[in-house]
């Protein structure tokens, strides 16, 4: 499991809850499926540069976040 795995779950969760987005709208706005999404939320998939990318441009993520 990547050790920064909860720093990136808490950041991601909060950035979409409060823009008051469901998982299922955020994965569809970054372009992958709600199960991807979940399973990067909680460890179980590598984050890839493209989809890193899009956390940043689309939901707001900061890339120091995105890429630790």
């Amino acid at each position: 499991m990547n050790p920064r795995y909860l720093e990136h779950t808490r950041y991601y969760g909060g950035t979409r809850t409060e823009q008051g987005l469901k998982q299922k709208d955020a994965a569809r706005m970054i372009g992958i499926s709600a199960t991807t999404f979940s399973d990067l939320l909680h460890g179980r998939r590598a984050l890839s540069f493209d989809i890193a990318r899009s956390l940043h441009k689309v939901l707001g993520v900061p890339a120091d976040i995105v890429l630790a």
